[in-house]
């Protein structure tokens, strides 16, 4: 009696899987039909396939030591746009005792200890500013040419 339930149960169970098999493959030839009707109607479509695909792109990849990188080299930013991005919001209005840019004598009271003291502040940080004004991905240089564009807006050589 329970082989005969096995049976019962074993053929019950493969018709059930091969209608969703069926099933699933006619979904599929459906899809493709739909696809290909879509991709006739609009040429362009590739084109726009392209477009979203570098939008949702990702925006950084591992680099493996060894090997060439996979992402493109930083863009080189300005002294003025390192600045906007990183600087304003504490040079412009003085919070927390930052040289206001424009400020000469502000300015000069911290070159007095030399360019290179005020280089390494602005790296390392000083007091109330985070190093490297809170953007952590600036290089030594970009550091430097935000520090150089602050001075020449303040009336001061660099």
């Amino acid at each position: 009696m329970s082989a005969q339930n096995d049976a019962v149960f074993l053929r019950m169970f493969l018709v059930i899987l091969g209608a969703l098999v069926a099933f699933t493959i006619g979904i599929l030839m459906v899809a493709h039909n739909v696809s290909a009707e879509l991709r006739a109607k609009h040429p362009d479509a590739a084109r726009v396939t392209a477009q979203t695909e570098a939008r949702i792109a990702p925006v950084a990849q591992v680099s493996i030591a060894g090997q060439e990188p996979l992402a493109p080299p930083a863009v080189v930013k300005t002294g003025a746009e390192i600045v906007a991005q990183a600087c304003n919001s504490c040079h412009m209005s003085g919070i927390l005792g930052a040289p206001k840019i424009g400020d000469q004598s502000a300015w000069e009271g911290r070159l007095a200890q030399g360019i290179d003291s005020v280089y390494l502040n602005a790296i390392n940080g000083k007091g109330g500013m985070p190093a490297r004004g809170g953007a952590a991905g600036l290089t030594d240089d970009d550091v430097r040419a935000a520090v150089n564009d602050m001075l020449a807006n303040s009336g001061l050589p660099q």
